[in-house]
């Protein structure tokens, strides 16, 4: 035995070590690729029948004529044929494991896994190692179902069974087997995955509900049953108004909309965007998993290295997926990698940093249940926003166009939204950094000094480069290009209120609702982080936007300027009194 020294090597290196054993590679590029993706090691099993012997050892040289394509055309053969056998032997399964269900339910009940008289007594026997063990197959069923139970609890038929019936404990064998050797999914199979780390998992289109659709439809009427007797709203009446038939519908915001027709009541709509009251509802309704939704779910599995590639079958409506099992660093770059997409590296790293903070069993739980709130939240917001931008900018183009007759004004709104220079990496004026995208994106700055800082820049005596007006364009410009990053960030909100001041919302009921809502959302953000220093600000901003002010503007004059210290003032003290009830009275 000797003691294992060798260096690792650079792909270069690898590439070199193969032609210099008698190896023959065409495409040296295309070659080095894909040692980066499958690795040396993995290949190397099937470079052993194109090596030369001597005296029954295996040598390191390659017999003549050995090209680098024989060696990867081997492997991918063996890949594939061992997809064919994985894709046999699960069908195998399947078939054999429904056959034992129904045989043995029909001679034994519904219940026969719980019956321990219809199974052989523990019996010990001896391996070939000499070790002694014990085969309990009934105890080991239990035990089996007892832990899937435990970790699936949020399958509704699962819960439909255990609502409705208290005895057996255990569903029957056809929900019991199920989830005995299918609900591990991708754990089991990142578990299982080879030496180097790739597995196999077959996943459905949709989950169990398509199989228990009435347990399904009792789980969201008892939800909307407890909300109308909680908040003493009208219950649905299918006798009256028409069945609820959730089959036809597909988001949430349907179904709320179908209970307020089968209810003849419109406070299920005008409460539509209370999250408390909806919250257990909207959990009842989203455990219903179909093709979208897995779709869904494969792609930020994809997203975060998990998954390599997916094999869709239309016959049996699964999908395979190549699992490859990562480390945590790995899956760090992944992320990373993604949130780049989006933002600059300096702020995609603070996004992958605050990973660490999600609640999770491991790493690859935080990733998914923080790129899940992401999706839903940061990117939802940013394509609002986007939407929303271009929609306000074709309504003040149709009011533009009736007082001039031309476009003039869109097409400068489009050119500045793009190419703002406030917007652009780097952007000085008299040597100093003057770039909205840089202190927000990448230094992540969200304070009032923001704001400040570029309402006086637009000055012409700072900037001489344009007019005021001009200057302002370009202001408005980047501020809505960076809000569709930073939805949330207080700077960019109050300054957008500010250029829609200035530029002046006219008869747009949309900028003045734009304006009005950034500069509550902006000072309640910033009363969060500076809390008295927040009155200051306030007060400073509004005699900004009083120099401002347009003379019929009487909008902003008497919801901002005149009345808008209030209204922060009501919200903080609302936000105060719900905090001390919550602590104090626990409600």
């Amino acid at each position: 035995m000797e003691r294992y020294n060798k260096p690792p090597l650079t792909y270069t290196e690898q590439m070199e070590l193969l032609k210099s054993r008698g190896m023959t590679i065409p495409d040296e590029k295309r070659a080095e690729r894909l040692l980066a993706n499958i690795s040396y090691y993995r290949l190397s099993a099937y470079m052993l029948p194109y090596k030369k012997s001597e005296d029954g050892m295996i040598l390191d040289a390659f017999k003549t004529g050995t090209t680098w394509d024989m060696i990867y055309n081997l492997y991918v053969f063996d890949r594939k044929l061992r997809l064919l056998v994985f894709d046999a032997i699960e069908r195998l399964e399947v078939s054999i494991r429904t056959q034992i269900i129904y045989q043995l339910s029909h001679k034994y009940g519904s219940h026969w896994q719980d019956r321990p008289d219809i199974f052989n007594p523990p019996t010990e026997i001896t391996l070939r190692d000499g070790r002694k063990v014990t085969l309990d197959v009934y105890n080991d069923i239990q035990k089996h179902i007892k832990e899937q139970l435990h970790n699936n609890k949020a399958e509704v038929f699962i819960q439909h069974y255990r609502n409705k019936y208290d005895t057996p404990e255990n569903p029957p064998s056809w929900m019991s087997v199920e989830i005995m050797y299918f609900i591990e999914g991708i754990y089991q199979a990142m578990a299982n995955a080879d030496e180097d780390g790739n597995a196999s998992v077959v996943v459905s289109w949709e989950n169990n509900i398509k199989q228990d659709p009435e347990g399904f439809e009792k789980s969201i009427k008892d939800e909307i049953s407890k909300i109308s007797q909680a908040q003493g709203w009208a219950d649905i009446n299918e006798d009256r108004y028409g069945k609820l038939d959730l089959k036809k519908i597909e988001d949430f915001e349907q179904l709320i909309a179908k209970i307020a027709k089968c209810s003849g009541d419109t406070a299920w709509l005008r409460h539509h965007a209370d999250r408390d009251v909806y919250r257990k509802l909207r959990m009842a309704f989203c455990k219903k998993r179909d093709k979208d939704d897995t779709d869904k779910a494969i792609y930020r599995l994809c997203c975060i290295g998990l998954v390599d590639d997916v094999t869709i079958d239309y016959l049996s409506q699964t999908y395979e997926l190549k699992i490859h099992k990562r480390t945590d660093e790995e899956f760090k770059q992944y992320m990373l990698d993604f949130f780049r997409k989006y933002y600059s590296t300096e702020q995609a790293q603070k996004k992958v940093n605050e990973i660490d903070k999600q609640e999770g069993r491991n790493y690859l739980d935080k990733c998914l249940g923080y790129l899940t709130a992401f999706v839903y939240d940061n990117l939802e917001k940013k394509r609002y926003r986007a939407i929303e931008d271009m929609r306000i900018a074709c309504e003040d183009s149709i009011i533009e166009r009736q007082a001039n007759g031309d476009d003039e004004w869109l097409k400068e709104f489009i050119h500045l939204y793009f190419n703002s220079k406030y917007a652009r990496t780097g952007y000085q004026v008299n040597g100093k950094p003057y770039s909205l995208k840089d202190d927000t994106d990448i230094d992540g700055r969200d304070g009032f000094d923001v704001v400040q800082k570029y309402i006086e820049i637009i000055n012409p005596a700072n900037d001489n480069s344009g007019s005021e007006i001009d200057n302002i364009k370009h202001l408005y410009g980047a501020t809505l290009l960076c809000l569709r990053a930073h939805p949330d960030n207080a700077a960019l909100q109050l300054l957008l209120t500010y250029c829609i001041t200035v530029l002046g919302a006219g008869n747009n009921e949309t900028l003045k609702s734009n304006a009005y809502n950034n500069y509550i959302e902006g000072f309640m953000s910033l009363s969060q982080n500076t809390d008295s220093e927040v009155w200051n600000y306030i007060d400073q901003f509004n005699s900004y936007l009083a120099s401002k002010v347009r003379d019929d503007d009487d909008f902003i004059r008497d919801k901002l300027i005149e009345n808008g210290k209030k209204m922060i003032t009501l919200f903080i003290h609302e936000e105060k009194i719900n905090e001390i009830v919550n602590k104090y009275l626990n409600i």
